[in-house]
């Protein structure tokens, strides 16, 4: 946890409020940790299902599990450890998803709606024809399409806020963990000691 340097008698370190999220209820080394596990279990859950449906012969999928697992280890370790340098993989990359996700959605609102995209897409695109009629959805019909379309929409629109928090709370982790390898022991800071006669002096002030 970030902390504030304090010079009182009985040494006491106060959380830094600076890095506090949800209006004050959660410190961001706690929210870090909490995505930090998430990512990891969605890590051990993507490579479960790939070991189960496809085995070892979809190796692009393989290749994928293999450096997702190294990405969420990297991360798990960053934040449990409290080591910054190894949060920058997942500010780095998350960012750029963050990036590609929103120029999705304005996509989808710009060309979606007031163009002939989608019934285009619908139309031409035979695999999504076959997605459809495997669920025994009509890819013509336009009643489909929106909802379809609509779902697809909220969902990569629900990955965005939740990728930008999670970056975002990652990120306020990175400079609490930053900041705090720069806060000393109690009394102490950059070689200077401060007694408890410097508190008594700013109490005064």
């Amino acid at each position: 946890m970030s902390v504030t340097r304090s010079y009182s008698p009985n040494g006491l370190i106060r959380p830094n409020p600076d890095f506090y999220l949800c209006c004050g209820h959660f410190h961001a080394t706690t929210a870090a940790k909490f995505f930090a596990v998430v990512f990891f279990g969605i890590c051990l859950v993507v490579s479960a299902l790939n070991v189960l449906f496809f085995g070892i012969d979809k190796q692009w999928i393989s290749i994928f599990c293999f450096f997702y697992t190294v990405y969420s280890t990297i991360l798990i370790y960053g934040v449990f450890l409290e080591k910054p340098m190894f949060l920058v993989p997942f500010l780095f990359i998350h960012g750029a998803l963050s990036a590609f996700l929103i120029v999705v959605i304005i996509f989808f609102c710009t060309f979606g709606f007031a163009t002939d995209v989608v019934r285009t897409h619908h139309a031409e695109n035979q695999p999504l024809r076959e997605l459809y009629g495997m669920h025994h959805l009509n890819p013509d019909d336009e009643d489909t399409q929106t909802i379809v379309t609509s779902i697809a929409l909220f969902t990569v629109t629900f990955s965005y806020i939740m990728c930008t928090y999670s970056w975002y709370a990652i990120y306020q982790a990175f400079k609490s963990f930053k900041e705090e390898n720069r806060t000393m022991l109690p009394g102490c800071e950059l070689g200077i000691v401060a007694t408890n006669d410097d508190e008594n002096e700013n109490e005064k002030n």
